[in-house]
């Protein structure tokens, strides 16, 4: 999993593609946020 979030990274900078890379990192940020988010729910309700 990780290899392949650093291979994305790589071919996106390679690429000189930086909309792609933008966009990609506000994916993972959100993908976070919202991992993040639903562990504080499920650990409060505990």
């Amino acid at each position: 999993m990780i290899l392949k979030v650093l291979r994305m990274l790589h071919n996106a900078i390679a690429g000189k593609s930086f909309g792609e890379l933008v966009r990609y990192s506000e994916d993972v940020f959100f993908f976070l946020m919202k991992r993040i988010i639903r562990f504080l729910f499920f650990d409060a309700k505990f």
